[in-house]
């Protein structure tokens, strides 16, 4: 069995919207042994901890000293590259290949056409 209901319902209603509207205040001796507590159980102040220097904080970033070598690495085989020109390096990967090598600059104008020639079709 319900009813609607209403401010004649209930005669407490509005004495416990009053009690909603009022904010409570705590005693101030509450409040200060309250802080006195929380100031005691904080922690002491770190000392400051120094920096770790710019080639660590680097090599961290690339993923350790494994890939900052392989980086170097490979920078430095690019500029290898960059600097000998791969076709004088092109006798050099002859001998070590063997003689039946076709190297790029030896097939003049048009690389396919001079394979074609070479393997006979």
């Amino acid at each position: 069995m319900t009813r609607d209901r209403n401010d004649r319902d209930n005669p407490l209603d509005p004495a416990f919207a009053a009690l909603r509207a009022r904010q409570p205040q705590p005693r101030p001796d509450f409040m200060a042994r309250l802080t006195a507590e929380a100031l005691a159980l904080q922690p002491p102040r770190p000392k400051p901890v120094r920096g770790q220097p710019w080639w660590q904080a680097l090599a961290s970033s690339l993923g350790g000293w494994r890939a900052g070598m392989t980086l170097a690495g490979s920078a430095l085989a690019g500029a290898a590259l960059g600097y000998f020109q791969p076709m004088l390096l092109d006798p050099l990967y002859a001998a070590a290949l063997g003689d039946g090598v076709i190297m790029v600059s030896d097939m003049g104008e048009d690389p396919v056409e001079a394979l074609l020639e070479e393997i006979g079709s």
